[in-house]
């Protein structure tokens, strides 16, 4: 699962500006590598078995060993979905790289429902002790930048939960680091998706930064 997490890093750079990619052989190669790294997370997530598919590595040299098994399906998430999101926000279309798209904005929005559901054996929680607030804040953008096509798709309970989950990682306070960035990041989401946000966390980050 580490290497997974890894690769989910890689995804998140490899696709920040994808959306803009031009097409032709680049593309189909960036798409397919996409794909072959994402798939085992979101077909297993989607279904309720990615604890049970996808057990934890940790090092206990980097982290302590049952704080990191806590939050690394959190992590898997918040990351692969934000790397993927822009790619998830274009607009349907006939194409094979859109009927692509189309299964996999499916299977994240199953996934999304799964993982803030308390019921579901996947269930994450975004309320701490501390890594949770970085990993909620990379979700909460990948919300922002696919609100096109993803939070829409979204049922109001899971809408709901979500917005739950968010807030309750405002029980984490964050260093003074990027990690304030974090907090104004959810702060921001919040904003977009109920109207209403705590803004202390948004000012306080830009003047530090």
């Amino acid at each position: 699962m580490r290497k997974v997490v890894i690769l989910l890093y890689l995804v998140q750079l490899l696709f920040t500006g994808f959306a803009q990619a031009k097409p032709g052989k680049d593309r189909e190669y960036w798409v397919k590598t996409m794909i072959k790294i994402i798939d085992p997370f979101y077909t297993n997530l989607s279904q309720n078995t990615l604890r049970k598919n996808m057990p934890v590595e940790t090092f206990d040299g980097l982290n302590n060993g049952n704080t990191r098994k806590n939050v690394t399906h959190l992590e898997a998430l918040g990351r692969s979905f934000n790397g993927i999101s822009a790619w998830l926000n274009l607009p349907p279309d006939g194409t094979k790289e859109g009927q692509l798209r189309a299964k996999y904005t499916d299977l994240v929005v199953k996934s999304i429902s799964n993982a803030v559901n308390p019921d579901s054996p996947d269930y994450m929680r975004f309320d701490g002790p501390g890594q949770p607030l970085v990993d909620a804040a990379f979700f909460a953008q990948g919300l922002l930048r696919s609100k096109d096509q993803i939070w829409p798709k979204l049922d109001k309970v899971t809408q709901e939960r979500i917005i739950k989950e968010l807030k309750a990682s405002r029980r984490i306070k964050a260093s003074e680091s990027n990690w304030l960035m974090f907090s104004a990041t959810i702060e921001a989401a919040l904003l977009e998706f109920t109207g209403e946000c705590e803004l202390n966390p948004i000012h306080y980050a830009l003047k530090r930064h």
